[in-house]
């Protein structure tokens, strides 16, 4: 059974590009069978494609500009002839369309501050300071 997802490059992954396609196992990584990505209006990239149920998938993201990019989501590391990969994975459920959005993240409210009054200076209380 074939599960419908939904693959998305925010804008700020995507900065200069204008051309972006998505590589996997699902396309044995062949730049030749990429999944073109559509650019949306806010500068985000989209694809669409149809994965078997039940299997994981790793992928990536290569723009035009060279970059190869994840989307901030769900990623995994390998390490394949002394070096070191970082591919973002995707996990098929059965019976459900997917989405593969980036995790959004949540600026943390700064800390209301106090105000404080400064105190009213006692000069009395400074040594060879009298009475004003």
């Amino acid at each position: 059974m074939l599960t419908k997802v939904h693959f998305t490059l925010p804008a700020n992954y995507v900065a200069g590009a204008t051309e972006g396609f998505l590589l996997g196992e699902f396309n044995k990584w062949n730049p030749e069978e990429a999944v073109a990505l559509q650019k949306n209006e806010d500068g985000s990239m989209i694809a669409e494609i149809k994965l078997e149920t039940g299997k994981s998938y790793q992928y990536r993201y290569l723009l035009n500009d060279g970059r190869w990019v994840n989307d901030g989501t769900n990623t995994i590391l390998l390490h394949e002839q002394g070096n070191t990969i970082e591919n973002c994975i995707i996990h098929v459920q059965a019976n459900e369309e997917k989405s593969v959005l980036p995790q959004k993240t949540v600026k943390a409210a700064a800390p209301k501050s106090k105000k404080v009054k400064p105190q009213a200076d006692d000069l009395t209380k400074i040594e060879g300071i009298g009475k004003k």
